[in-house]
């Protein structure tokens, strides 16, 4: 992303090496006002579908993120005719020149790198010698044009989570011409929809209320179906099974219940995990041991298989404890009362002479 001041040509410049998004674009906003110290009150605008939804004879529709963010800065938005590059010709001149002479030649290492390479071109280079149409050194220029520039203060950007994309029939989201699966059973009727962000080279695919769905690697060819074969099985019934056999094991039901149904909802995507790791715990342990640890776990709100396997194992040493004392003090009732005076006691032997003369 490239933004241009309008007067002093002072330049910002942003690289990433994933598919552009609407956060990226508002990040690169973020940089910029901090990189030129202050903020315009118009920017003028491509239109881009990280920005526009859709535009019709002026009536514009801005996508969500960009909507709310524009309304939090509260600048005015101008935006370019389509399909008309003489309206952003200051923009198209930028790109150009930072094409030119900057990543013309340039080895790539990495995204980090490359940006910081840039800022350093932009003080070293671009922002210091005499710009081709104005005649003047845009930062110079920039001195006076800074004092006209409204205050810039950060803010966070943490509740842009992505964009709204609606899931197919199919259980799967188009994005970018191809297609990404989410597990079976997403897809809740017409109007359905989910969260989708880039991170790095993952498209992560989120329900509104921010629980991760799917995570895929992001396909730069087009009309490929990107599927985790996973997504096709239905686990449900089968998880569901695993559930009701595991609460056989206690005998209070209703408290085991109430634990399983909180582990499921703690952790909805490893529930099988969760429910076999409490199945391995209690196999051959003593039916009162793993129903007191499940009575510990409910009061204390301990609600994971690890957490149980902990309760389980210390209720276990308790009691071996318990039972170590209870043996070492046991001494057998004896006909006389003195356990000692019996091991002291020595058999008689007789000699084999004696047998001998039996026989004979």
């Amino acid at each position: 992303m490239i933004m241009v001041l309008s007067r002093s040509r002072r330049k910002f410049v942003r690289f990433t090496d994933h598919p552009v998004t609407t956060r990226f674009v508002l990040e690169a906003h973020e940089l910029a006002f901090a990189f030129f110290e202050g903020m315009p009150k118009t920017l003028v605008y491509d239109q881009d579908c990280t920005l526009v939804v859709e535009e019709n004879r002026g009536e514009v529709i801005h996508t969500a993120e960009f909507e709310r963010y524009v309304l939090q800065r509260k600048f005015t938005v101008h935006l370019c005719r389509n399909s008309d590059p003489q309206s952003n010709g200051k923009i198209e001149a930028g790109v150009k020149y930072v094409k030119r002479n900057f990543l013309e030649g340039r080895t790539f290492v990495n995204l980090e790198l490359l940006n910081q390479q840039a800022v350093d071109w932009l003080h070293r280079t671009a922002n210091t010698k005499v710009h081709a149409s104005t005649r003047l050194i845009p930062d110079d220029e920039w001195k006076t044009e800074v004092g006209y520039l409204r205050q810039y203060t950060p803010i966070p950007l943490g509740g842009i989570a992505g964009k709204l994309y609606h899931v197919r029939k199919d259980n799967t989201v188009s994005y970018r011409g191809n297609f990404y699966s989410l597990p079976l059973g997403s897809y809740e009727g017409p109007g359905t929809k989910v969260l989708l962000s880039i991170e790095g080279s993952q498209l992560l695919l989120n329900h509104q209320d921010k629980r991760l769905l799917a995570q895929h690697t992001l396909e730069h060819s087009k009309g490929k179906i990107v599927m985790n074969n996973h997504h096709r099985r239905d686990t449900t019934s089968k998880i569901k099974a695993l559930q009701e056999e595991l609460c056989r094991q206690f005998s209070d039901q209703q408290k085991a219940v109430l634990f399983l149904e909180m582990i499921h909802h703690r952790f909805p995507r490893y529930p099988r995990d969760q429910f076999q790791h409490i199945h391995k715990s209690i196999s051959g342990r003593p039916k009162e041991l793993i129903d007191n640890a499940l009575e510990y776990c409910v009061e204390h709100h301990l609600f994971s298989s690890g957490e149980y396997h902990d309760v389980l194992l210390r209720f276990g040493k308790t009691q071996e404890k318990m039972r170590d004392v209870v043996l070492k003090e046991f001494r057998p009732i004896t006909p006389l009362g003195d356990l000692d005076l019996i091991f002291a006691l020595t058999p008689e032997s007789s000699k084999i002479t004696a047998y001998e003369q039996l026989m004979n």
